[in-house]
């Protein structure tokens, strides 16, 4: 990799990564930075014959060209180097704001289809292993769950928790009430809980719940409180997070008003 001072009117910026750069009041700042200590994060690019393509730094390029300079700092890598531009392409990336999990997840696909471990990866980008495995499991999961993500109707945090729902039919009542209603993390978990209660208290296996489908196509999804036991429409429910002992005080409570 060579690293020199580029003139400012040699550098192709792709239309791919030509999009904008963000809060104004943050490329103000970056300006203001590179006024006063220089550029300390070089731009990187790839020289297409007497001209050079940005790879990643269009911030740094543009605020360079506002403030009037006419040459940038550079790493310049080599065209054949396909997995470092890769790296550096999935860097720029995860800092930006508006990348999505699943983008995420697919570019360590990519990498993991050219060799790279997770493990790798992970390092890589300065993130936990979990980081990178949780984004490419997001890319396996159903295609309405993804869209969710995708389209910000729930967070991936959410999407995280109903990843490892591993009933089949719970998975898909809450997928549908998270989806429908935006719900957090910490109100999937608790249906979780809930559902699971339903089934201990009432011992249904997943063939009666096949046969109650059958009998009942038109049922409202139903659970039970674990507190006064009776039956409420899944999804209406209100979720509180307690400790363990605060939680076993307020059941005692309660049960001893009934």
């Amino acid at each position: 990799m060579e690293f020199k001072e580029i003139r400012l009117s040699d550098i192709y910026i792709p239309d791919e990564v030509l999009r904008e750069y963000g809060d104004p009041e943050k490329l103000e700042e970056l300006k203001q930075s590179m006024r006063e200590y220089g550029l300390l994060n070089p731009v990187t690019v790839v020289r297409e014959g007497d001209k050079y393509r940005l790879v990643a730094g269009l911030r740094r390029c543009v605020a360079a060209i506002q403030m009037g300079w006419d040459s940038i700092p550079a790493h310049i890598i080599d065209e054949r180097d396909e997995d470092i531009l890769d790296i550096i392409t999935l860097e720029e990336n995860i800092k930006r704001e508006d990348v999505s999990p699943i983008q995420e997840g697919r570019w360590f696909k990519k990498l993991m289809a050219k060799g790279y471990t997770m493990e790798e990866i992970a390092e890589r980008i300065g993130k936990s292993y979990a980081y990178v495995q949780q984004r490419v499991a997001l890319t396996e999961a159903e295609q309405d769950l993804q869209e969710a993500v995708e389209s910000g109707k729930i967070s991936f945090t959410v999407a995280r928790e109903i990843m490892g729902i591993k009933n089949p039919r719970h998975r898909e009542y809450i997928k549908h009430l998270a989806i429908t209603t935006g719900a957090n993390s910490e109100q999937v978990i608790a249906w979780k809980k809930s559902l699971e209660e339903d089934e201990r208290v009432r011992g249904y296996t997943e063939s009666d719940y096949e046969l109650l489908k059958q009998e009942e196509p038109e049922r409202e999804p139903m659970t039970i409180c674990p507190v006064c036991k009776r039956e409420y429409p899944v999804g209406t429910g209100i979720a509180i997070v307690f400790c363990p002992d605060c939680y076993r005080i307020v059941v005692e409570q309660l049960r001893g008003g009934e």
